[in-house]
């Protein structure tokens, strides 16, 4: 799966999106954060749709926190 790096301007606290995400996405947004990380998915989109997407980028991240488990 593609990573993006995004950097939020300290002062005006902007970010720029890449191109890529919004062409995805769309241009309305909504963010659900939590303490540790936040889901980025189209305004108005079917939370189990959402929910699903979710699933499938949790088990990549498990994936590569247990080689990186193993790799130690």
């Amino acid at each position: 799966m593609v990573e993006f790096k995004i950097n939020v301007n300290r002062s005006q606290r902007l970010v720029y999106i890449p191109k890529k995400i919004l062409e995805t996405l769309g241009h309305s947004l909504t963010i659900l954060p939590d303490m540790n990380a936040a889901i980025l998915y189209p305004t108005g989109e079917d939370p189990e749709i959402v929910a699903k997407s979710v699933d499938i980028l949790l088990r990549d991240l498990n994936l590569r926190a247990d080689k990186r488990v193993q790799k130690k």
